[in-house]
């Protein structure tokens, strides 16, 4: 084989510019629709984990009412992740039996069952740790719309005339003043709504008792960011202690 034709077959096993540049391009197509892909995984994974932990938290309130026929009380609308006898009328500590936790201990530790899976940095209002935002809130009837809420104003009240919610109310020192509902009172709680409304009865599996939204602490009142943590949709615990979803617009925007 002469030079000349040895020189030729070397220049044809390299590849020109436009040959790499068109590689590189498919390249990067592919790890585009990759990371898509994987992304869209990730998010289907951690709503599924979240509705897990919502249904959780649902079987450990109905343990908790099944043993003392009412609802909890806790020291705020906002879910609190702590856990220590320092802080007894957080949501860890009354339910730490019912959610199989470890037990309460005079350090402060948050529960990593409270923490919404997914959440994002940007989702968090500035703030430096998870546990710093209220990212799930207990149902009051002061914080959502009544047309969209099935539990009205004045269904029960406190000896002031200022109105109860399910999970009770808090004084102006930040401790409840009362207890939770009873299974009494959510009842008449719906009997009272539907006469109001001129309406049937609606069943429990229709009443939000806990809403998988995240505001800064200290914010209020309770709003749906404009960016929930699910992007299209909020989870949602009912008083059946079933899971749902809904769009942001069902809740009510101050």
């Amino acid at each position: 084989m002469s030079k000349a034709t040895l020189l030729r077959t070397h220049r044809r096993s390299g590849f020109t510019l436009t040959e790499l540049l068109v590689v590189i391009l498919i390249v990067a197509v592919l790890a585009t629709i990759s990371l898509t892909i994987v992304s869209r995984v990730r998010d289907r994974a951690n709503d599924s984990l979240a509705v897990m932990h919502m249904r959780q938290i649902g079987l450990g309130i109905a343990g908790y009412m099944s043993d003392n026929q009412r609802l909890p009380r806790f020291s705020g609308t906002g879910v609190s992740s702590a856990l220590s006898t320092a802080n007894t009328l957080t949501h860890a500590y009354v339910l730490q039996p019912y959610l199989g936790l470890e037990e309460p201990t005079s350090e402060i530790r948050y529960v990593e069952l409270f923490k919404p899976p997914g959440l994002k940095r940007d989702q968090m209002n500035g703030k430096a740790n998870w546990y710093e935002l209220r990212c799930y809130g207990m149902y009051s009837t002061n914080d959502i719309h009544k047309t969209k809420a099935y539990l009205p104003k004045g269904t029960l009240s406190d000896s002031s005339g200022i109105d109860v919610g399910p999970f009770g109310r808090n004084g102006t020192s930040g401790r409840p003043t009362t207890d939770g509902w009873s299974t009494a009172i959510l009842d008449r709680s719906l009997l009272k709504f539907a006469e109001d409304n001129g309406v049937r009865v609606p069943d429990l599996s229709m009443v939000p008792a806990m809403m998988e939204l995240c505001a800064s602490q200290k914010q209020w009142p309770w709003s749906v960011p404009s960016t929930p943590i699910r992007g299209d949709h909020v989870n949602v615990l009912y008083f059946d202690w079933h899971v749902g979803s809904v769009s942001p617009d069902y809740f009510f925007k101050r």
